[in-house]
């Protein structure tokens, strides 16, 4: 645990302050356009959209990073690393869903629960308000998916999926967009060949 902390802890947090941005951004269009539910169901995708895009290019960059680490035999390769860093990255948003179970469960007949609630609502206009828009149109039973605390769980299941095959993806280097190669591709050349010839040289070694 500790090593995979000093590993992946930047991620995390750059994970986190995404999100936290993305959020505001959620939030801010969400109650621009709270008025026409069109606008809303589209900027709120396109909050949530945009959010997972800056997840999967976080994440691939890692699992290519590692695919260094692993091929010169310095790491091993462990295939749900993505998922992981983002469990670490949503933790807030996990003690924000048991507040949530205690606020929605128990709010009605106990006001520290109620208040418990509260607390956790108002948190996730910070680091979940891309998702403000979508559950507030969709309705199950006429009441908005934000009231069964249930939804706060599932708002995380996006972000876990797209991290575990971003990691994935970025170790078996597949691409879908220019923004994951690297910007100077004799570099990334270079730094293959180093990591290769060392590994050789390594192996000779041994073998003598």
């Amino acid at each position: 645990m500790k090593e995979f902390l000093k590993r992946y802890s930047y991620s995390s947090v750059k994970l986190f302050l995404n999100q936290f941005a993305i959020s505001l951004l959620g939030a801010a269009l969400a109650l621009a356009t709270a008025k026409n539910d069109m606008l809303l169901l589209t900027t709120s995708i396109f909050a949530i959209a945009f959010y997972l895009f800056l997840v999967y290019t976080t994440i691939w960059a890692v699992g290519a990073k590692d695919r260094i680490s692993i091929d010169v035999q310095k790491l091993k390769y462990k295939p749900l690393t993505g998922l992981y860093i983002g469990f670490l990255a949503n933790s807030l948003n996990f003690i924000i869903a048991i507040f949530m179970i205690i606020g929605l469960t128990k709010g009605l007949t106990n006001e520290t629960a109620g208040n418990i609630g509260g607390v956790g609502r108002l948190i996730s206009l910070f680091t979940e308000g891309m998702y403000i828009g979508l559950t507030g149109l969709i309705k199950i039973g006429g009441k908005e998916i934000y009231n069964f605390w249930l939804t706060y769980f599932l708002m995380t299941v996006p972000a876990l999926l797209v991290s575990t095959i971003a990691y994935i993806f970025g170790h078996h280097d597949i691409r879908f967009t220019n923004l994951m190669i690297d910007k100077n591709p004799e570099e990334a050349h270079k730094k293959s060949r180093f990591f290769d010839g060392n590994f050789s040289n390594r192996n000779d070694k041994d073998k003598k």
